[in-house]
């Protein structure tokens, strides 16, 4: 059976991940970890977060409205709570901001996607499976593993959906 490693991710991102499919997670830090990673919602709010607002996609321009109005932390993302295992999605790869530009000379083209954060390690998480959240504290700095009733409890799920049952 596949590994799966946690992440601890403060909310609203740990909803951006699990509910809007953001697909990358920005980080200070590389892993060599490939694989399966469970978004674990922190015991903290990020205060200053703020979404990006594509006008092609209303999902974005509503949230942000709604954040506007509540602040910073989006409403949906308080469903999700904290302390909690909200999706996993997997690990595909990790790039620097700076392979996102051009290079060579070259006008510098914009980072790999809206959700980037310039000068950051880009986390690629192709693939995101929400899942009912999963109460577990706490979190912890870099990857971890979890309690092995939260493991068993996120398996459940996700065999759930691959077996179309969710």
């Amino acid at each position: 059976m596949d590994e799966i490693r946690a992440l601890t991710v403060m909310q609203p991102w740990a909803f951006a991940i699990a509910e809007l499919g953001k697909p990358v997670e920005n980080r200070t830090w590389q892993t060599n970890y490939r694989g399966l990673l469970a978004i674990h919602a922190g015991a903290r709010a990020d205060d200053y977060a703020s979404f990006p607002v594509r006008e092609a996609d209303r999902r974005y321009r509503a949230l942000k409205a709604k954040a506007l109005l509540a602040g910073a932390f989006p409403p949906e993302a308080a469903r999700l709570g904290f302390r909690r295992v909200v999706a996993v999605a997997r690990l595909a790869g990790i790039h620097h901001a700076s392979e996102c530009m051009a290079v060579d000379g070259r006008p510098p083209r914009a980072l790999c996607c809206p959700w980037a954060v310039h000068g950051e390690n880009h986390w690629e998480l192709p693939d995101i499976w929400p899942l009912d959240p999963v109460p577990c504290h706490p979190g912890k700095l870099g990857l971890w593993k979890f309690p092995g009733d939260v493991e068993e409890a996120v398996r459940t799920q996700l065999g759930r959906m691959a077996s179309g049952r969710a």
